[in-house]
C-alpha cells in the first residue's frame, strides 16, 4: 500500500528557485519537464480539475489571490482577490542580503524595508531569529494583532521598522557561539549599507529563536531591546526534562537535533553550561521581555521563569508574561492581542520613545 503515480499521465510539480519565486511545472514521459506558471510570488494549495490548475498565490506585500490556469494555453485568470483595500498602499519591499560570519562562511539573509522608505532617514530595525530564511518568511499576513507568537511583519514595516531575518550556520557543540559569529557580522554589514540606526536595533525570537535571542543578549550589547518567547534558558535542566506534548524525553533535541550539542551532557558538562543563557545572566544589559504559555511542555514554561528570577535577583531590566491555559503557541485571541501589543510597545519604547528628542 502507499502512494503510486501513473507516469504515462504525468504529474504537476511545485517549483521554487533560490529567491523563493515559485510556480508549477508538468512532467510526462514524452515531453519531460515543462514550465506552466512561474512568478515572484508564493503559490500553494493547488487543485487540478478539468484541464485547469486552481491555486493560491501571495507575497508579504501582495495579498492572497486565487488563480485559474489553463493547462492547454497556459493563460492565467484571476478568480478572487483578497484584502483589496490594501492594494493601494505601500507595504514595504524586500531584498536578499549576503554577508559572511566570523569564520568567513558566506550566508544569506532577508531584509525587509519599511513602507514608504526614505533613503535620507535612519530607521530602527528588528532582527527576527530562527536558524535560517525559509519560503514562509515571504508569506502574506494581513496587519493584525492576532498572531500565535506576537509578531506580525506588516505591523512593523508599516510603522517605520526594517526587519532582518538572518541565516546561521552551526558548529556542533557550539550553538551559542555560532549564533554570535553570524549575527554580529551581519549587523555590521547592514549598518554599512542601509539606513539603519545602530542605536535602535531590536531582537525577537520564539521557541528555538527564543533560545537564540536569550543567549545572544547575554553575549553582546548591540541590541537596545529584545523579546524571547518560549525560550530554553538552561540546557542542563532542559536535557533532563520530558516534552509532555510529545511524551518524549528532550535528550534527543540537545544531542542530535536543533541544539546540536553532539553528545551526552555527561561527556560535555561545561559545553552545556556555556551554551545556556542562564549561565551568562550577569552579562545581560539589554532590556528583555520573556513570555510563555503556562501549559507549554514542549519548552517547559519554567525555563522562562528561571531566567526572569535570575534577572530580578540581579536587578536586570526586563519583564515576564505568563499566559494561562496556553501552550507553545497562543491560541486565545485575547492573549494573542495582549502579547502582540506588549511586544510592539516594548520595541516602540526602547527603539523609538527613548530616542525621540
Amino acid at each position: 500500500s502507499g502512494i503510486s503515480y501513473n507516469l504515462k499521465e504525468g504529474f504537476v510539480l511545485e517549483v521554487t528557485d533560490a529567491n523563493f519565486n515559485t510556480g508549477y511545472s508538468k512532467w510526462d514521459e514524452t515531453l519531460g519537464l515543462q514550465n506552466l506558471y512561474f512568478n515572484n510570488k508564493i503559490v500553494s494549495d493547488v487543485l487540478v480539475r478539468g484541464g485547469y490548475l486552481i491555486f493560491k498565490q501571495c507575497r508579504f506585500d501582495s495579498p492572497i489571490t486565487i488563480i485559474k490556469l489553463n493547462l492547454n494555453n497556459k493563460n492565467a485568470a484571476l478568480i478572487h482577490q483578497s484584502n483589496s483595500k490594501l492594494l493601494p498602499f505601500d507595504l514595504g519591499k524586500h531584498e536578499f542580503f549576503t554577508y559572511r560570519n566570523q569564520d568567513g562562511i558566506p550566508l544569506r539573509g532577508l531584509l525587509f524595508y519599511p513602507a514608504n522608505f526614505k533613503a535620507n532617514k535612519e530607521y530602527p530595525m528588528i532582527v527576527k531569529l530562527y536558524e535560517k530564511i525559509i519560503k514562509d518568511d515571504l508569506l502574506f499576513k494581513s496587519p493584525s494583532d492576532y498572531e500565535y507568537t506576537g509578531f506580525n511583519l506588516l505591523r512593523y514595516l508599516t510603522n517605520d521598522y526594517f526587519v532582518f531575518i538572518p541565516t546561521i550556520t552551526y558548529e556542533v557543540e557550539y550553538p551559542g557561539e555560532s549564533i554570535l559569529k553570524a549575527i554580529e557580522p551581519a549587523i555590521d554589514s547592514i549598518l554599512k549599507k542601509y539606513s539603519v540606526d545602530k542605536h535602535r536595533i531590536g531582537l525577537y525570537g520564539h521557541s528555538y529563536g527564543g533560545y537564540e535571542t536569550a543567549f545572544l543578549v547575554t553575549q553582546t550589547n548591540i541590541f537596545s531591546a529584545a523579546v524571547a518567547g518560549a525560550a530554553v534558558t538552561n540546557l542542563v535542566q532542559y536535557y533532563h526534562e520530558i516534552g509532555w506534548e510529545w511524551n518524549k524525553e528532550q535528550i534527543w533535541r540537545l544531542e542530535n537535533q536543533q541544539y546540536r550539542m553532539g553528545d551526552s551532557y555527561y561527556k560535555l558538562k561545561e559545553a552545556y553550561k556555556n551554551n545556556s543563557p542562564l549561565s551568562h545572566i550577569e552579562q545581560l544589559e539589554t532590556p528583555l521581555l520573556l513570555w510563555t504559555g503556562k501549559e507549554d511542555y514542549n519548552v517547559n514554561w519554567t525555563q522562562s521563569v528561571s531566567m526572569f528570577m535570575a534577572m530580578k535577583r540581579l536587578n536586570k531590566g526586563g519583564k515576564l508574561l505568563l499566559f494561562d491555559n496556553e501552550t507553545h503557541y497562543l491560541i486565545n485571541p485575547d492573549n494573542q492581542e495582549a502579547l502582540s501589543l506588549e511586544t510592539f510597545e516594548w520595541f516602540e519604547y526602547y527603539l523609538k520613545k527613548e530616542w525621540s528628542y
